[in-house]
């Protein structure tokens, strides 16, 4: 009885470590909220027929908005954020999807502090002024090179003006987004379950002796 019992044990945690399914994160546009936040200020709803379907967030299949931080005709300048926590995860199995589009042009960036254009850190650039925001612009990042243990963020830096010449103004500024994160926690040594049930049977075997 007490073997089944410390076998039964080390096979269902087993189960348990192997029943892991990929930790997905997603983040969205949203006007008033989102998981893709505005730095300073709160989005806003920006709409225009000229505008590409919005990105699906992959959260129950909801679509993100196009949204802008304050005045979407005079406000030229916006950067938004989405935090993601890695965290006790396989930074080897982390693959990020990006879809995005912006009304005139921007950048992202990931774990880097500088805001610079055309710089290493920056994961994907948009610079088509008069056309980015007739589609939408997909990237894919794998680890582990990429993430950090821990708080990761995904910065977007964005201009409501022309590219080639910041003296212009382009409008109506909107942006729009949609992430998703998956990732598999990092793996349990395969002899885990087994030093558990041993320990677990020690402690059976030692309860029996003391009742005697």
């Amino acid at each position: 009885m007490l073997r089944v019992s410390v076998f039964s044990l080390a096979a269902l945690l087993v189960s348990c470590v192997s029943a892991h399914a990929a930790t997905v994160q997603y983040g969205e546009t949203k006007a008033g909220g989102g998981s893709i936040v505005p730095v300073g200020g709160t989005s806003v709803a920006s709409d225009n027929a000229a505008y590409a379907d919005p990105p699906e967030s992959g959260d129950g299949g909801a679509a993100s908005d196009w949204v802008w931080v304050g005045n979407t005709d005079t406000n030229d300048t916006a950067e938004f954020e989405f935090k993601f926590d890695l965290s006790g995860l396989d930074l080897t199995t982390v693959s990020l999807e990006l879809d995005w589009s912006v009304d005139n042009f921007g950048w992202v960036e990931l774990n880097s502090g500088d805001e610079t254009m055309g710089t290493s850190d920056d994961v994907a650039i948009l610079t088509d002024a008069t056309g980015n925001f007739e589609s939408i612009h997909s990237v894919t990042l794998t680890g582990p090179d990429n993430f950090v243990q821990g708080e990761n963020t995904l910065t977007f830096y964005l201009r409501d003006r022309f590219f080639d010449d910041e003296s212009e103004d382009g409008g109506q500024a909107a942006f729009t987004a949609a992430v998703s994160v998956t990732a598999t926690p990092i793996p349990v040594p395969a002899s885990f379950p087994l030093v558990v049930g041993g320990v677990a049977a020690l402690g059976v075997l030692r309860a029996r002796r003391r009742k005697r």
